[in-house]
Parts: structure tokens; C-alpha cells; sequence
């Protein structure tokens, strides 16, 4: 999921929408990987902030990332990351 943001989550709706399957599979993977992470994003986030608080408190104990096991199409992905539209469609 490096360098994927919410930018290519939206490209890959286009995509979708221009009749490319394999994009909506691929918007789901993104969409379900970065659900799954929520949760260790949050205990992050509060970690830092309760380190910056003047009191000492308790870190709260960080659940792991997740990784999604499910298809995508990484070529496409990069494709749209390059500004190219899918040549598949």
C-alpha cells in the first residue's frame, strides 16, 4: 500500500465506472486494507498524544497491521499512479 492514497481510491472509481471490473476489485482491497489498520492507526494516535500530555499516563497497548489477502491489480494501480488511464478498457 505504499504511496496508495485516497486520490487513487478515487481514480480507480473512474475506472470502474469506464467499465474496468478489475478496478473495483482493486478499490476494494484498498478500501478493506485501510479499515483493517484503523484500529492500529488510532492506537498510534493516541499514543502521541498521551505522550505529549504534562501527566505521565499509560501507552495504550498497539494492536498489529493487518494485511489484506485478496486480488488486486497492481498494474493498474501503477498505471494510475503514472496519470495513464487503464489501457484494458
Amino acid at each position: 500500500m505504499k504511496d496508495v492514497d485516497g486520490f487513487l481510491a478515487v481514480l480507480l472509481w473512474h475506472e470502474y465506472q469506464r467499465g474496468n471490473t478489475a478496478a473495483l476489485d482493486t478499490l476494494v482491497w484498498y478500501n478493506l486494507e485501510d479499515v483493517v489498520n484503523l484500529q492500529y492507526l488510532a492506537d498510534v494516535s493516541c499514543n502521541e498524544a498521551l505522550a505529549r500530555l504534562a501527566i505521565k499516563v499509560d501507552p495504550l497497548l498497539v494492536h498489529p497491521k493487518y494485511s489484506v489477502d485478496i486480488p488486486f491489480d497492481a498494474e493498474l494501480m501503477n498505471q494510475l499512479r503514472a496519470g495513464n488511464s487503464c489501457r484494458r478498457c
